[in-house]
Order: C-alpha cells, then sequence, then structure tokens
C-alpha cells in the first residue's frame, strides 16, 4: 500500500471552523465568568416582582429569612444583600429577607367565665390579653365584657376582659333601664350606691321600673361613701 502525502492545507482550511468556535467559546465564558453587573433595587417588591427583576438582570435570589411586619404586605422584599447599586457577577446569587404576617385568631368567648378559666382559655389559644377589673354587679371575678367581641378575629392588639369586683373605688354603672326599681336598688346597695328616683315612696310599687338614669350604662364612676345614682321611674298601669 502506498503512503500518500499528507495535505496540510487541506486539513487546516477543514479544521478551521472547529477551531475558531472553540477559541470564541472560551473567549466568551472569561468574558462572562468577569463581567460585573449593577444590583438592581428589589426593596419594597413582592417576591413575584422581585424575582422577576432580578432574573431580567442576570441574577439569581435565595431567600434567607423571613421577619413578622405587620405593617407590610406577606412576602415584601425588607432586606437584600448585596445592596442595590453595588456590582457583582453575572449569575451571582441576591440573597433576601421578607416580611410575613401572623395569621389572625379569632377571639374566644370570654363573657360569663371565671379569671382562671379566661386564662386557661387564651394562653391555649396564644392570644396576648389583659385584664381589667371594675367594679360590677356581675358574679365576682368573671368576665361581664370584652374587647373584641367574641368570633371577631384579633388584630395587633392585646384581647381584654374586663373582669367583675367589689371595688371601693371604681364602678362600670350598669344599664338599669327597665328594671324593678327594688331590684335594682338591692343590686346597687349591695356595691355601697344609694339610688334616688324622682317619686316618693307612697307613689312606688312592685310595678315601678327605671326609664331613665344618671350616670348612663357604661359610665365608669369613682365610688365614694355616699355615691348616689340619680333615676326616673315610672309605675306601670294595672
Amino acid at each position: 500500500m502506498l503512503n500518500r502525502p499528507i495535505n496540510y492545507k487541506y486539513l487546516i482550511f477543514s479544521t478551521a471552523p472547529f477551531a475558531a468556535f472553540f477559541i470564541g467559546y472560551l473567549v466568551t465564558m472569561l468574558c462572562l465568568s468577569t463581567k460585573k453587573t449593577t444590583i438592581p433595587n428589589l426593596l419594597g417588591k413582592n417576591v413575584h416582582e422581585a424575582l422577576k427583576t432580578a432574573s431580567e438582570s442576570g441574577f439569581a435570589t435565595k431567600i434567607l429569612t423571613t421577619v413578622v411586619a405587620h405593617n407590610l404586605a406577606n412576602g415584601t422584599v425588607i432586606t437584600q444583600i448585596p445592596t442595590p447599586g453595588s456590582t457583582a457577577k453575572t449569575n451571582s446569587i441576591i440573597f433576601l429577607q421578607l416580611s410575613e404576617q401572623n395569621q389572625l385568631k379569632k377571639v374566644p368567648q370570654l363573657i360569663g367565665s371565671s379569671t382562671a378559666t379566661i386564662e386557661d382559655i387564651l394562653n391555649t389559644a396564644e392570644v396576648p390579653f389583659k385584664l381589667i377589673k371594675l367594679g360590677h354587679l356581675s358574679p365576682q371575678n368573671h368576665c361581664f365584657a370584652q374587647y373584641p367581641s367574641a368570633g371577631q378575629k384579633k388584630l395587633h392588639e392585646h384581647a381584654t376582659a374586663y373582669i367583675s369586683q367589689s371595688c371601693k373605688k371604681q364602678f362600670l354603672m350598669p344599664n338599669i333601664v327597665g328594671t324593678p326599681l327594688e331590684q335594682a336598688k338591692e343590686a346597687l346597695e349591695s356595691q355601697g350606691i344609694i339610688l334616688e328616683c324622682d317619686t316618693t315612696q307612697n307613689q312606688q310599687s312592685q310595678e315601678t321600673v327605671i326609664i331613665q338614669q344618671r350616670p348612663l350604662p357604661g359610665s365608669v364612676i369613682k365610688l365614694s361613701d355616699n355615691t348616689i345614682i340619680r333615676v326616673h321611674v315610672l309605675k306601670k298601669e294595672t
């Protein structure tokens, strides 16, 4: 078999395109690996907008942590590293910290429950609360009012339970309109409060009911040795 001479000219021209492609590829990769781009500002954007902006600018993203922030919508970017305006290599990672909100919880029914029961209910439900004790005609150490009302979703304030007690300093005036006069007298006198009405004793009967009161229902009054509640009464026709 005869050995043919190598055609170097043909060999060079046939391999030139592949060599050019390979050299171009190496140069491109080298440029991309060293090219730096300005970091976009992602602060205040929701997570979807932030990911889109970062991707369009040639960066990847990674969520590091979330922080409770009630004044921001869920998933808002509150911190980013590197900071906006700095430069970094293309395809590098921007680390994000996002906001979150605690899930709102419904406030349970507290009215009529004892102080100990209320503490157990709210601690179990992980609802922060405060107890306010006021003089009231309800059974002692029981809740007679609450805020927010039962079933409402608690926002970012404490749930408040108003607890009845025999307090000689403050008293929450109940609504006694429509109550028989004698029944209201008995209840208020147990708290050391004098009830005065606009009729004489001989004008009153078991059918006499209160039609107006001062102080108004819901008023917080300071008790003294001679606290007086004035009412207008009406004798029902028999």
